[in-house]
């Protein structure tokens, strides 16, 4: 189990704990610290706690099952990392995609990946020339000329001439924390 935590007072200043307690397997209660790292609070979780785990795992051949933590873990990177340790994390994923002004949102489109391309609610395709952006996306586009004739694109792309979506090189892994997200354990 990974746990962060921050300390303050006036006195001392604010530190994040990444600490791994690993189960004593004779006794399901005992518990023993195996890692402790503290940084400054301004220090991004996930920093702490990769180097953290894969110093346990080097030195007890130790990996954690569960990882818990709050948004900053669900970064697209993070997420992809835990999916090749096999660890399950429960965090709450960093959507960036989703709206809430009554536009379709990334998740009302369709992905296919034998053709490699986003369906959108009205059957239009959304295309990419698969260049990996500094964000480590790719990018997809309609065409403007599909876009101009719908009839719901004030739902779609409002303020654009056809609709784009920028999707994670860590897609996948991101599908598999939402299928954890899920379960009762996530509940």
């Amino acid at each position: 189990i990974v746990a962060s935590t921050s300390l303050s007072s006036s006195l001392i200043r604010s530190f994040n704990t990444a600490t791994i307690l690993s189960r004593v397997t004779s006794c399901p209660i005992l518990s023993f610290v195996t890692s402790i790292q503290c940084l400054t609070a301004s220090s991004s979780s996930n920093r702490i706690s990769l180097p953290t785990i894969n110093r346990v795992e080097e030195n007890y051949g130790i990996i954690p099952k569960r990882l818990m933590g709050d948004t900053a873990y669900g970064t697209a990177e993070m997420l992809n990392w835990t999916v090749e340790k096999g660890i399950a994390l429960h965090s709450p994923i960093w959507e960036k995609g989703e709206r809430n002004d009554d536009t379709y949102s990334i998740s009302e489109l369709v992905f296919d990946p034998q053709n490699n391309e986003y369906i959108c609610p009205k059957n239009n395709r959304l295309h990419t020339t698969n260049e990996v952006t500094h964000a480590n996306t790719i990018r997809y586009r309609s065409r403007v000329r599909e876009c101009a004739d719908c009839k719901d694109k004030s739902k779609c792309c409002p303020n654009t001439s056809c609709r784009r979506i920028a999707r994670s090189l860590y897609e996948e892994a991101r599908e598999i924390a939402r299928a954890i997200h899920k379960t009762p354990e996530y509940q």
